[in-house]
């Protein structure tokens, strides 16, 4: 990791997991429901309530869970570097 990512990621790390939770589902879990909502509502334009209902929880879920995966990744590398960087 360079350091200038180090440095972000020590930051983003000290407002906890629950804050990078909400960050995957506003900028990851939010967007894809817009997304799939339109484009469903587009193609199917009869089934725009189903879309809504259905699509909110799905990508909401989605979002928590590309925000646990993309902070276990990230903590992954984080600790490796620090690992490494006591070692040396």
């Amino acid at each position: 990791m360079r350091r200038s990512s180090l440095e972000r990621w020590g930051r983003i790390r000290q407002k906890g997991l629950r804050a990078w939770l909400r960050r995957g589902v506003l900028r990851w879990g939010m967007p894809m429901y817009l997304i799939m909502t339109t484009l469903t509502i587009i193609h199917h334009p009869h089934q725009w309530g189903r879309a809504m209902l259905i699509g909110l929880p799905i990508w909401t879920v989605g979002g928590v869970l590309w925000g646990a995966l993309t902070w276990a990744w990230m903590d992954r590398l984080y600790r490796r570097h620090m690992r490494t960087r006591q070692v040396e």
